[in-house]
């Protein structure tokens, strides 16, 4: 009888701790769901205010530099599991006293959250986008994803862009140039601070692409890899050159590898406002090209007597050049890089690859 009891005794203690343990899990699942749901509420509230500011003071923002941002629509989800904000054909305008002229259009752009990024914006381009700044261009691929931080102001932020893949095709039917870029896992970091007050640094930026495929007129497609890019915007306070506002662009480090040879180049342009015609130079390192020279010609069925020549030759791994530009000419110490010299030497390129 007394075992009987004992077992009954802890079966009940058993079960009442069992109860309580049942509880404190319910208890704890609707505490967590009140905060989830909460925090839902708040967030999707929370973005629209946020999207709100950042319209409102960007149109702030542009209407100084006499442009103008539209969209032709505006849904909100407001019951999805995660809120967001879709814009339909978002367009930016440059106003003429008779006109506007479109600068940038996109398909489509949705504002939400990021779990990788919990204190930014995340807005999302979706579709074709169109660049106007002189001629238009297109550009297709996969969406870009942008990143704005939300204690950022217009006036001074921090924007990251990602995407995996940009295309642009030249439509246009001229005789030289790029017909076609393809780039492959861009990351690009933009920095800027327009308050003239405080600062005379404008603008700092990191650009890494993967892979770019380069497709010239009359050349066959070019691979450059691992292009690195940091650049800083300084506007030039001098008592001398304030009156003709003049920028400073300093080109940190532009890195990248096309086969075997390694480019890197460094330099100082200086940009008058408003011609913003450039004067300054640039440097260039060049390693590999002995045997990015070899490997080249070597493939080609063609050149015997030159590919004779070379094989017996030593030619140099490295090699330093500076370039010169001088309001937007580019000088090879004084002969200038103009069209004219590039349609030559294009010229001789096909006659002795033929």
């Amino acid at each position: 009888m007394k075992i009987f009891e004992y077992y009954m005794f802890n079966r009940r203690k058993h079960l009442f701790i069992q109860k309580k343990t049942t509880y404190k899990k319910l208890f704890f699942i609707s505490i967590v769901f009140l905060v989830l749901l909460g925090n839902y509420l708040f967030a999707h509230t929370y973005l629209i205010n946020n999207i709100n500011y950042l319209l409102t003071s960007q149109q702030h923002f542009l209407k100084k530099q006499n442009l103008t941002f539209q969209y032709k629509l505006i849904s909100t989800s407001s019951w999805r599991l995660w809120p967001q904000v879709t814009l339909a054909y978002p367009t930016i305008q440059r106003n003429i006293i008779s006109e506007s002229q479109t600068l940038w259009q996109a398909k489509q752009a949705t504002l939400s959250y990021s779990l990788w990024h919990p204190f930014s914006l995340a807005i999302r381009l979706d579709g074709e986008q169109i660049f106007c700044p002189h001629d238009c261009v297109q550009l297709h691929g996969a969406p870009w994803n942008l990143y704005i931080p939300f204690l950022g102001t217009y006036h001074k932020e921090t924007i990251s862009l990602q995407s995996k893949e940009i295309f642009y095709t030249n439509i246009s039917q001229s005789t030289w140039g790029i017909q076609s870029l393809q780039l492959k896992n861009i990351q690009t970091k933009l920095h800027w601070d327009s308050n003239q007050d405080q600062s005379n640094s404008l603008g700092y930026s990191q650009i890494s692409i993967q892979q770019a495929l380069v497709n010239f007129d009359s050349f066959p497609v070019q691979k450059l890899n691992n292009i690195q890019l940091q650049a800083a915007l300084i506007k030039d306070n001098n008592a001398q050159n304030f009156a003709s506002n003049l920028y400073k662009l300093l080109i940190q480090k532009i890195n990248f590898s096309w086969n075997t040879l390694s480019i890197h180049s460094t330099g100082k342009l200086y940009f008058p406002h408003p011609q913003l015609l450039p004067t300054g130079e640039m440097s260039l390192h060049f390693s590999g090209i002995d045997q990015t020279i070899y490997q080249q010609l070597m493939s080609l069925n063609c050149c015997i007597q030159l590919k004779q020549e070379l094989s017996q030759t030593l030619l140099p791994s490295q090699l330093n050049l500076t370039l010169f530009i001088r309001e937007g000419v580019i000088y090879l110490g004084a002969i200038p890089l103009q069209t004219l010299w590039y349609d030559r030497f294009k010229a001789l390129v096909k006659t002795y690859t033929k």
